[in-house]
């Protein structure tokens, strides 16, 4: 399915590390987009079990002080379901957000996440010729400021500017996301529940 999309909602998450059987969210942010305009935004930052190493605070600049009195993500989670409720999500390198997303979703509440999804790395794989598709580069193409990038609500807003320019091209396609894990391969302390929907 490809077309041009006017009502959708973009998701980021920033985490204590870069995989999902071991880290956790710390910043959960969304913007939903009606008639291609901004209409609300969302975004927590999220408690973690565990403390946030150095070297990634160093990237999303959030700190184990920002987040020690913030809610846990089991207590975030509904709120940001019921505001992206069935919406087409659009993500950078998507696969990593929605695991993320489906493994706490499913882990506190039994439930399987499987959204309708955009990944504009591979939208603009298809339109552009860049050396690099990280976000930061396809920003810069289209003379988007970056400042302040690596934390949910500005990624988001970055985001929302280089889609905005992507999906005119006529060639946005929609995917629908599946969960593939194994529970034995996660983190104990982050099993929730007990959930036999692996």
């Amino acid at each position: 399915m490809e077309n041009i999309i006017t009502k959708y909602i973009l998701i980021d998450i920033e985490t204590t590390g870069l995989s999902f059987y071991k880290d956790e969210i710390v910043e959960l942010s969304a913007i939903k987009v009606i008639d291609n305009k901004i209409d609300t935004t969302f975004s927590h930052l999220v408690k973690p079990l565990y403390e946030i190493p150095y070297y990634v605070t160093k990237v999303h600049g959030i700190t184990n002080a920002m987040v020690k009195d913030e809610k846990s993500i089991e207590q975030i989670l509904p709120d940001f379901l019921e505001f992206i409720e069935d919406s087409i999500l659009i993500a950078h390198n998507a696969n990593f957000d929605l695991s993320f997303l489906q493994r706490d979703i499913l882990l506190n509440f039994n439930k399987k996440f499987t959204p309708k999804y955009i990944d504009t790395v591979l939208l603009a794989r298809k339109v552009l010729n860049l050396p690099h598709y990280n976000l930061k580069t396809i920003a810069q193409h289209y003379n988007i400021d970056t400042c302040g990038n690596h934390r949910g609500l500005k990624d988001c807003m970055i985001l929302y500017e280089c889609f905005e320019r992507l999906n005119k091209h006529n060639k946005t396609k929609i995917h629908e996301f599946e969960f593939k894990t194994k529970k034995e391969n996660i983190d104990p302390s982050l099993l929730k529940v007990q959930t036999k929907l692996f």
